[in-house]
């Protein structure tokens, strides 16, 4: 409520927007926000972000401390609030998997240098290619829809530092 009132506006007038997620957290509105697990407080920190409806939406980590089937829930809400919102979306993330199964495209850093850029097929082959040249083993990131929560655990270690956008 008191981002919706910083704004100008109330959830009431918002919920439409936001309801999809807001729905979510009903069960827990006598909680506190630090009561809430990883991915209830995600949800509770995007709605906060879209009562003011942005056009472009910052995420910093947001997978930060999600479980396989949170991060894969927070994904397709990402995707959908690009797609049917029109919202453009910079989103800085370390889970190599989401970013490659959301994200339109991908900016890969290292320490600071960006070191691949383009669409996820595109900065997948250009991985290789890099890992090819320095003589190292590729670590290849699965293609998107190809990603279940099982096989996400075992997935190789991102890059040191990674990042994604999506836009429409």
């Amino acid at each position: 409520r008191f981002f919706a009132s910083v704004f100008g506006t109330t959830v009431a007038v918002e919920r439409s927007r936001i309801a999809p997620i807001y729905d979510q957290l009903a069960p827990f509105g006598a909680r506190r926000a630090g009561a809430l697990s990883g991915g209830m407080k995600q949800k509770l920190a995007l709605c906060c972000a879209l009562v003011h409806r942005p056009a472009i939406l910052l995420l910093d980590e947001p997978a930060a401390g999600l479980d396989g089937s949170e991060s894969e829930e927070l994904g397709r809400l990402v995707r959908r609030l690009a797609d049917d919102w029109g919202m453009a979306v910079l989103m800085i993330e370390h889970d190599v998997s989401l970013v490659m199964d959301i994200c339109d495209r991908v900016s890969v850093l290292d320490f600071g240098r960006k070191i691949a850029d383009g669409t996820p097929a595109e900065v997948q082959r250009e991985a290789a290619e890099i890992a090819r040249i320095n003589n190292k083993p590729t670590k290849k990131v699965r293609p998107a829809g190809l990603r279940t929560a099982s096989r996400r655990s075992s997935s190789p270690a991102p890059p040191a530092s990674s990042g994604g956008t999506s836009s429409r």
